[in-house]
């Protein structure tokens, strides 16, 4: 099967919601950005990884947000990186308000990515 490939253009900036819209989620979930099951990590083909273990509350969640952010990045790559964010470490449901824990949820994505291959 081809890899999905979508290329914006680039005279246009994206809304998160049209990210969302466009994106595949199996071939292309992240863009540019791609998470490691076995380190919980989430890196860019330039080898920037944020550890996501690291991640023990909301606070730290918006510094890594803001620190990815200030880096010479496109919006869309961004973008990208808050929407892995969100589909990995899940801060919008109940479990995470309860817990707050980024090595839980990253180990509960990574379980999930190995069962969904097996």
């Amino acid at each position: 099967m081809p890899k999905y490939t979508y290329t914006p253009p680039t005279n246009r900036h994206f809304t998160l919601s049209e990210l969302i819209a466009e994106r595949d989620p199996i071939y292309d979930p992240w863009g540019e950005w791609t998470f490691d099951p076995e380190r919980l990590v989430l890196h860019d083909e330039y080898g920037y990884e944020i550890d996501l273990e690291t991640i023990k509350d909301n606070a730290e969640l918006v510094d890594w947000v803001f620190h990815v952010a200030g880096k010479q990045m496109t919006p869309e790559k961004l973008g990208y990186f808050i929407i892995a964010l969100r589909d990995i470490l899940r801060p919008d449901e109940k479990d995470w308000k309860q817990t707050q824990d980024g090595q839980q949820h990253a180990r509960a994505y990574a379980n999930r990515v190995k069962d969904s291959r097996a």
